[in-house]
C-alpha cells in the first residue's frame, strides 16, 4: 500500500485536532469538567463537534465536484478558519474564550487598533492558515473518492444536528446558565448578538432626557475628567508602585480625594465606560442601552455648561454616542499630548466648562504610546513599555494642573479597566486584579477640596460607577444613591451581572 494512500486520512485527523483544540479554547469549562471528574459532557459534547465537523468537510468535498460548487466549499473552509482564528486570538492573546464582549470589541476595532494589536495575532493567524490549507488538501482528495449513499447523509449531518439540539432545548431546556450554540460556526451567535447591540446604540441619541435633579450650589467652573485606558494602580506609585511612574501626581497627592480601593463596573472600554458615565443599571445594558442617553456629558449641558469631548480614541461602540452629546468634539491622531492645544482652547472659554478628555493611555501595545524621550524605564523588565506609558500619562496630567492651578477647577481621573498580569503579558479578564484602577479628584484649590463631601468613604471598596453621583455634586446638584453602586455590581465579558465581590482575583 502506497503511503501517499494514508495522506487524506493524515490530513483530516490533523484538520479535526485543529479545529477541536480551538473548540476547546472557546469552551474552556468543558476542559475544567473533565478535570474535575465530569467527563461524559465533555467527551459527548466533543464528539458532537467532531461528528459535525466531519460532516462539513464531506459537505465541502461533494460540492467541490461540480464546476461551481468549489465556490460554495472554499467559502465555508474559509468561514471555519475564521472562527477558529477567533479561537485561538482569544485564547493565545486574552487567555479566553469568546463571548458577546469580545464580539463588541471585534465589530468596534478600527485598522488602527488592529495594526496595533497585529503582533500578537500572528500566531492565531498562521494556525487558522495551517487549518484551510490542510482542509483545502483534505476537500480536494475526498472529491475524488467513490460516494456512497451513506456518505451522502453523512454530508448533512452538519447542518441537521444543530437543528435537533435546538428542538431539545426548547422542549427540554438545558443545564446551566446560557446554552451552548452547537453548530460548526459556534462564534456566529456572539457576532450576531453582538451586531443587534450595536444597532441599538442608535437609540442612545434619540432617547431624550429631563433631568429634575435638586439644585444645591452653583457647581465648580471647570470639571475636567480624564478617562485613562488599560491603566493598574498596581503600577502607579501613586498607589505605593515601586517605580515612580506618577511623580506629578505624587506631588499633588494633598490636593487630592484619592479613593483607595477603586474597581472599574467591567473589564473591557464598551463595557465599563458606558456604565459609569451614565445611571444604567448592568442588567439594562444589553436590553435598554437607550438609557445611556442620561450621561455625565448631557447632565453637563443640562447645567448650562459647555461641554468639550476631547479624545485620541477611535470610535467606540456606546462611547463615542455618549461624545455625541458633547457641544465641541475633537478625534485627534497621535500621542496624548497632541490633546493638550485643544485643552487650553477650551479652557479659554469664559463660560462654566465640562471637559473630557479620553486618552489612549497605555493601551496595548503599551511601547506605543508614548514618544522615545519617555522612555524612562529600560531595564529590560516585562513591565518597561508598560511604566513608560503609566509615565507619559502622568505627564499629561501634570500639564493639566499646571493649567488649572489657582482657578475654580476641579479634575477627575480614572481608568476604563485596568490589565491582568499573566505570562509576562497583560491582558483583559473577568478579574479583580485587571479592574483594580485609579481614581480620585484632584482639586485647584485647599477652599474648593474642603468643599466637597462625597458620600462614599475614600478608603472603603467602591465602583467607579460611582462616577455618576459625584459629577453631580460637582455639577451643584444633590447627590444620588445608585443601587448599581450600592450593591457593587459587576457586569462581565459575557454580559452577565455579579457582585464584585464574587469575582475571581
Amino acid at each position: 500500500m502506497k503511503p501517499t494512500r494514508y495522506l487524506p486520512y493524515l490530513l483530516f485527523i490533523l484538520s479535526v485536532i485543529i479545529y477541536l483544540t480551538g473548540f476547546l479554547f472557546s469552551y474552556d469549562y468543558l476542559v475544567k469538567d473533565w478535570q474535575s471528574g465530569n467527563r461524559l459532557d465533555t467527551a459527548r459534547s466533543v464528539a458532537e463537534y467532531a461528528v459535525m465537523y466531519a460532516s462539513l468537510l464531506l459537505f465541502c468535498a461533494l460540492f467541490r465536484r461540480y464546476r461551481y460548487g468549489c465556490v460554495v466549499a472554499y467559502l465555508l473552509l474559509i468561514i471555519v478558519s475564521v472562527n477558529s482564528f477567533i479561537s485561538y486570538c482569544c485564547y493565545l492573546v486574552y487567555h479566553s474564550g469568546f463571548n458577546i464582549g469580545m464580539a463588541v470589541s471585534v465589530l468596534d476595532s478600527n485598522i488602527r487598533e488592529a495594526g496595533n494589536m497585529i503582533g500578537y495575532y500572528l500566531l492565531p493567524l498562521f494556525i487558522s492558515l495551517i487549518l484551510l490549507l490542510v482542509n483545502i488538501l483534505v476537500v480536494n482528495m475526498l472529491s475524488k473518492i467513490k460516494w456512497s449513499w451513506k456518505l451522502y447523509i453523512a454530508t448533512a449531518l452538519w447542518f441537521i444536528m444543530p437543528a435537533v439540539f435546538l428542538l431539545k432545548q426548547h422542549w427540554f431546556g438545558y443545564k446551566g446558565g446560557a446554552p451552548m450554540v452547537k453548530n460548526i460556526i459556534y462564534h456566529f451567535k456572539d457576532l450576531e448578538g453582538a451586531y443587534r447591540l450595536n444597532k441599538n446604540m442608535a437609540k442612545i441619541t434619540d432617547n431624550k432626557v429631563a433631568y429634575h435633579y435638586q439644585k444645591e450650589d452653583q457647581g465648580t467652573e471647570t470639571i475636567i475628567l480624564v478617562i485613562g485606558e488599560s491603566v493598574r494602580k498596581q503600577n502607579m506609585s501613586l498607589y505605593g508602585y515601586t517605580r515612580t511612574t506618577t511623580p506629578n501626581e505624587d506631588a499633588q497627592q494633598d490636593q487630592m480625594i484619592l479613593f483607595s480601593d477603586a474597581h472599574s463596573p467591567g473589564a473591557i472600554t464598551n463595557l465599563s465606560i458606558p456604565l459609569f458615565l451614565s445611571p444604567i443599571s448592568p442588567q439594562d445594558y444589553s436590553t435598554h442601552i437607550e438609557k445611556v442617553s442620561d450621561n455625565v456629558v448631557n447632565m453637563a449641558n443640562s447645567q448650562g455648561y459647555t461641554t468639550y469631548w476631547l479624545t485620541t480614541q477611535n470610535n467606540i461602540k456606546g462611547v463615542t454616542e455618549i461624545a455625541t452629546f458633547s457641544k465641541h468634539k475633537k478625534w485627534v491622531n497621535g500621542y496624548d499630548m497632541s490633546l493638550m492645544p485643544f485643552v487650553a482652547d477650551a479652557l479659554k472659554d469664559k463660560n462654566k466648562k465640562f471637559i473630557v478628555i479620553h486618552v489612549t493611555g497605555s493601551h496595548p501595545d503599551p511601547c506605543l504610546r508614548y514618544p522615545e524621550s519617555f522612555r524612562q524605564f529600560r531595564d529590560g523588565s516585562p513591565m518597561d513599555c508598560y511604566d513608560n506609558s503609566i509615565f507619559y500619562t502622568d505627564h499629561l496630567l501634570g500639564e493639566l494642573f499646571k493649567k488649572l492651578d489657582g482657578q475654580n477647577a476641579a479634575l477627575i481621573y480614572l481608568s476604563d479597566h485596568g490589565l491582568k498580569y499573566s505570562d509576562q503579558k497583560l491582558i483583559h479578564a473577568d478579574s479583580k486584579e485587571s479592574t483594580r484602577v485609579p481614581f480620585y479628584v484632584w482639586f485647584s484649590n485647599p477652599n474648593l477640596k474642603n468643599h466637597y463631601r462625597f458620600d462614599k468613604n475614600v478608603d472603603q471598596p467602591v465602583s467607579t460607577s460611582y462616577l455618576y453621583p459625584m459629577v453631580m455634586k460637582m455639577l451643584g446638584l444633590k447627590e444620588i444613591k445608585l443601587d448599581k453602586v450600592e450593591n457593587d455590581n459587576f457586569m462581565k465579558l459575557d454580559h452577565k451581572v455579579i457582585n464584585y465581590k464574587d469575582l475571581n482575583p
